[in-house]
């Protein structure tokens, strides 16, 4: 049986992790498209594993996805699904899978109904299946909705995420304003400029799949300022006391039945001896209180999709959610022995 033939489609931290993991379970890498600055250099290389590749970081993508004879690509490129939308239909386009790291595209319905609707309709119509998963898939997902099944009555769930956006690369850091002066973020936040919180869509994906409708959702996004210099390597600078590490963001959203989803996301730049947190409160009858600290976030991104591989290779075509595939697991054997 053939191995399972991947492009990595962006090299920065996400696509580093994600190339660690493919080789060491000896899924066949077969292209790699890269930013200008790492065009020509070897894949194993930019990914500091023990060897190379010999898979050569391109920046023409349709070169790439023409030329490769792929069966999945695994984008990791921006968080949300306008700045994606371009990377997507290209690869759906040239009849590749894929599954993407990007946080909208784990359920986008509700945020950019129009763009999911249009790349549901290409991956039809070139018969190939995309979602959006990594760390979301398991812990902010389906161990929630998993354990709201112990409920004797459910009033809410409610969740706390806490992660380190200087793991990701400057493009998350800016993102959520990190390294920016605190008046100016605040300005900006007044004007009703604040980024959409990337755990609505956590939210979301849980009330899809519990079979509820949303009836009305809001956030409020605060700054989170440094009270002391602090270093970051996705910026390669020093973050300013009185500088902005990043943003804590409250989501709300009701639903017509009742129930109250309720988050907090904690996106920031670590001062020392800082950890990754992520926390669900199921509330009702029974009440219940997971915490998982330190979140393995940066691993079990990579790890959770590629996990996923033949789960997106073997589903019908269509933009899918991860609550529709099959429930995550690890494989013990070669990916490809788990294909249909």
């Amino acid at each position: 049986m053939s191995k399972i033939r991947t492009i990595v489609y962006g090299v920065g931290a996400t696509g580093q992790n994600v190339t660690r993991h493919l080789a060491e379970r000896g899924v066949d890498i077969v292209g790699a498209i890269g930013r200008v600055e790492n065009v020509g250099a070897d894949l194993g290389t930019v990914a500091e594993l023990d060897r190379e590749l010999n898979v050569e970081i391109n920046d023409d993508a349709d070169d790439v996805l023409e030329n490769t004879e792929a069966d999945v690509a695994i984008v990791s490129i921006a968080s949300t699904l306008e700045e994606m939308y371009p990377h997507l239909k290209r690869c759906l386009e040239a009849g590749v899978n894929v599954i993407t790291t990007s946080e909208e595209t784990l359920y986008p319905w509700y945020t950019s109904p129009d763009l999911a609707g249009r790349l549901d309709r290409i991956a039809i119509e070139n018969d190939v299946t995309f979602t959006g998963g990594g760390y979301q898939d398991i812990f902010e997902v389906n161990l929630p909705v998993m354990l709201t099944g112990a409920s004797r009555k459910l009033d809410g769930v409610d969740g706390t995420n806490r992660y380190n956006i200087d793991d990701y690369g400057p493009a998350v850091v800016e993102y959520f304003f990190g390294g920016k002066d605190r008046d100016d973020v605040e300005e900006k936040l007044e004007r009703g400029g604040a980024p959409e919180s990337l755990f609505r869509t956590t939210l979301e994906a849980q009330i899809a799949e519990l079979g509820l409708s949303e009836a009305d959702a809001s956030q409020k996004a605060t700054p989170i300022v440094a009270d002391r210099a602090v270093e970051s390597e996705a910026l390669g600078r020093t973050i300013q006391e009185g500088e902005v590490l990043g943003l804590e963001i409250d989501v709300t959203i009701e639903t017509h039945e009742g129930i109250t989803f309720t988050g907090t996301e904690i996106a920031k730049v670590y001062d020392t001896e800082e950890e990754d947190r992520n926390e669900w409160v199921i509330e009702g009858t029974p009440e219940m209180h997971v915490v998982d600290q330190p979140t393995p976030v940066e691993v079990g991104t990579s790890t959770q999709i590629v996990n996923r591989l033949p789960d997106i290779i073997n589903y019908e075509s269509g933009f899918v959610s991860v609550t529709e595939l099959p429930r995550p697991k690890y494989r013990v054997g070669p990916l490809e022995t788990y294909l249909d």
